[in-house]
């Protein structure tokens, strides 16, 4: 999905059992309905939509950021499901976490423009689109670094840098 989203296309989204982002639910293994890739070397497959849409009414800047986990499109391979791997589950967790650290990242860029209504709907994407960016490139380099989930230590490394991220950016949470 592209990164501007209306309501129409979350309540879609909503339909097809999509969920926000939320401190208070966490993944579980019944949230991943598609089937597995085979061919990955990943045990599973966290995948999200992020979707932004602003505006300004009489000068006002109003703006939505929403991160969406998509469970028709997640899957699990059977050996992981099968074992109810939790490792491999927090794997995952934290893919989804990194990904609302740069939601956050993106509230707080648009907001701390001095002027957003002066700029144009494509100025403001830009802004977005580089963090979304920088949320693939992210997410590779955590998949790289722990192996997939796989080197323990380095695991831990990313969840206590992304539980600072969240913490540090608790101000841009959704409300």
């Amino acid at each position: 999905m592209g990164i501007r989203a209306s309501a129409v296309v979350l309540a879609i989204l909503a339909t097809q059992g999509a969920f926000r982002w939320s401190a208070d639910r966490r993944l579980a293994w019944d949230d991943y309905r598609a089937q597995p890739d085979l061919s990955s070397p990943a045990s599973a497959m966290t995948v999200y939509a992020v979707a932004f849409n602003d505006g300004c009414t009489d000068d006002k800047y109003w703006q939505t950021v929403s991160l969406e986990f998509l469970p028709d499109k997640s899957w699990v391979k059977f050996e992981a499901l099968y074992q109810r791997n939790p490792r491999v589950l927090a794997h995952e967790q934290a893919h989804f976490d990194l990904a609302e650290v740069h939601v956050r990242r993106i509230r707080r860029a648009v907001l701390s423009l001095a002027q957003p209504c002066d700029m144009g709907h494509e100025a403001r994407d830009r802004i977005a689109q580089k963090i979304v960016q920088a949320d693939r490139d992210d997410q590779k380099r955590y998949d790289q670094e722990t192996a997939f989930g796989v080197d323990s230590g380095k695991q831990a490394e990313w969840t206590r840098r992304i539980d600072r991220e969240l913490a540090a950016l608790a101000s841009y949470a959704r409300k």
